[in-house]
């Protein structure tokens, strides 16, 4: 059976807000594995309205012992203590103990607010096979934010 595809177009009204924040020094990913923590990188978002979030998170992976290792960002809102809803994208993935790997994950979304909200990008490290690492961090300097 051929895949269809729908021609589908939404219309929304944007807030014309630009807004920048970037990590002034790379986070360390320290906390256990699986859980998500709080990189210190936020924007706020003013007003309500529809907000479109771009964000790069230049992640470094070392790992030292386990199966597969991988390091995965998200966004929360911290006004309302919630996630925003599927924001997760893998950054770096390995399965060679022996890589250490450096790469980019993106996140862009839309989502829409009904007051003035912070946003924080949250970053967490994990894997399989009781893994351990000996570097896994966000980094940001000038070879690269």
């Amino acid at each position: 059976m051929p895949t269809q595809l729908v021609n589908y177009t939404e219309q929304i009204n944007f807030v014309n807000t630009k807004g920048e924040s970037v990590l002034g020094s790379a986070y360390n990913i320290t906390g256990a594995i699986g859980n998500y923590e709080d990189t210190g990188l936020s924007i706020t978002l003013p007003s309500s309205g529809t907000y479109f979030i771009y964000s790069n998170a230049s992640a470094v992976l070392a790992p030292s012992t386990g199966l597969s290792w991988f390091i995965v960002v998200k966004l929360y809102n911290s006004t309302d203590a919630a996630d925003v809803a599927n924001s997760e994208r893998m950054c770096a993935l390995t399965y060679t103990i022996t890589d250490i790997i450096e790469l980019t994950g993106t996140i862009n979304i839309t989502i829409s607010v009904n007051a003035s909200k912070t946003i924080k990008l949250y970053a967490k490290r994990d894997g399989t096979g009781a893994p351990t690492f000996s570097a896994s961090s966000i980094f940001s300097d000038a070879n690269g934010r």
